[in-house]
């Protein structure tokens, strides 16, 4: 699960081997995206981000207030993703 904060971002998931085509959509501010099954381990990517002025002139969601003024201005012009794994118990090292 990966959870988006700030500028929008193009995000890019495979849909067969690296190079191949892959689907894209944007992750926009508050948005949570969840991988399962076969996505989980396909390639991703989020290799671009989109300002907040284009992103307004584009209709994408920017009009995203925090009461932290410094956060609030420094994801104005920034991207912030929190993800979150699962890793399976026959996964782990027993070191």
């Amino acid at each position: 699960m990966t959870i988006s904060l700030g500028c929008p971002g193009l995000f890019q998931i495979g849909v067969g081997e690296r190079g191949e085509k892959s689907l894209e959509m944007f992750l926009e501010d508050g948005d949570i995206c969840i991988l399962d099954g076969r996505d989980r381990s396909a390639f991703h990517a989020v290799p671009r981000i989109v300002d907040y002025e284009t992103a307004k002139s584009n209709n994408l969601h920017s009009d995203y207030h925090y009461s932290n003024k410094p956060l609030h201005s420094y994801l104005k012009q920034a991207r912030i993703n929190i993800s979150l794994r699962q890793i399976s118990p026959n996964k782990v090292l027993n070191i």
